[in-house]
This record gives structure tokens, sequence and C-alpha cells, in this order.
């Protein structure tokens, strides 16, 4: 039974492995510890809505994709693909979402789709890995796109700051 406590297990069990004695990984805690840290940060700053289960799932693929990136310098489209359809499911549920989510994603994606697309022109030569401009950017600009600072009600890309100072303390919503 303890076995379904993540955290707690790996720190009664040492570390290890409660069958064969073989160590465990620090970054199975820490990835559980992140998981919980967004679930409840994310409930702090967005309440009980339609939009928290597919923002909740979106954070939990982040994570996961920073192990991954970490691991193989590799952003699997089995992951980001699914990412960005689930990112864009919450920000519709958002007024005025979609044509933000839009925004976002020429923006954020834009760019580097075209930096792409010009030096394969010039160079005749893939010189952008498709991880790095496609779907990974796509989906995070998507969401981000669709954000609004709770305080002025800007785009999130001067507002970071402010959206961050809005998660940590207990309470506060847009």
């Amino acid at each position: 039974m303890l076995d379904l406590v993540p955290i707690l297990s790996y720190v009664v069990q040492r570390g290890r492995c409660r069958h064969c004695r073989a160590p465990i990984a620090i970054r199975y805690p820490i990835t559980e510890l992140l998981c919980v840290a967004w679930v409840i940060l994310l409930y702090r700053r967005v309440g009980p809505g339609l939009d928290y289960p597919f923002l909740a799932v979106w954070g939990a693929l982040l994570i996961a994709l920073v192990w991954i990136d970490l691991d193989f310098q590799l952003l699997p489209d089995a992951i980001t693909f699914p990412g960005t359809l689930i990112g864009l499911a919450a920000v519709l549920q958002w007024p005025l979402g979609a044509r933000h989510a839009l925004f976002g994603v020429i923006a954020g994606s834009g760019p580097l789709w075209l930096l792409a697309w010009a030096y394969l022109k010039v160079r005749k030569v893939d010189g952008m890995g498709e991880g790095t401009s496609s779907s990974p950017r796509c989906s995070a600009s998507c969401w981000a796109g669709s954000f609004r600072c709770s305080r002025c009600s800007s785009p999130p890309w001067p507002a970071a700051r402010g959206w961050l100072a809005d998660v940590a303390p207990a309470g506060r919503r847009a």
C-alpha cells in the first residue's frame, strides 16, 4: 500500500526498489513534487473550472518533456502534438481564447518557422530540427498567447513577472 504514495515510499525505502533493492533515481520523486506543485499552483491561479484538467495535464506533459529533453535533446511528437491539442482545448474555453491562441502561435512559432524556411531555401539543407521550431513552441505559444495578466490584461511576454507574482500568494485570482 505504501508504494501508492510515491514520495513517501521513496523516503521509506531509502531510494531503492522494494523488491530488488536497485537504486531509484532522484528524478522520479522530483518529478512527482514538480507535478504536485504545478497542480496546486494552477488550482490557486485558475480555480476549479473546465480548463483546469486540461491545464493540469498540459503542465505534467511539459515536466515530462524537460526530463526527456535533458536526456536525449529530443522532444517527441507523441507528447508535443497532444500537448498542443490539450493546451488549445483549455484556452478555447476562455473569452477571446481562440484569437489570442492564434496570435500566440503566430508570434511565438512564426519567427522560428520563417527562419527555418529561409535557411532551407538559402543553404538547401535543414538547419533547424523539427522539434525546435514546430510542435513544442507551438504548444507553448498557443497557451501563452491566450493568457492575459490579471493585473493589467496585457499579453504574457511583458507581464510574465506579474503572473508569477500572482501565482505564489494564496487566494489571488484574475
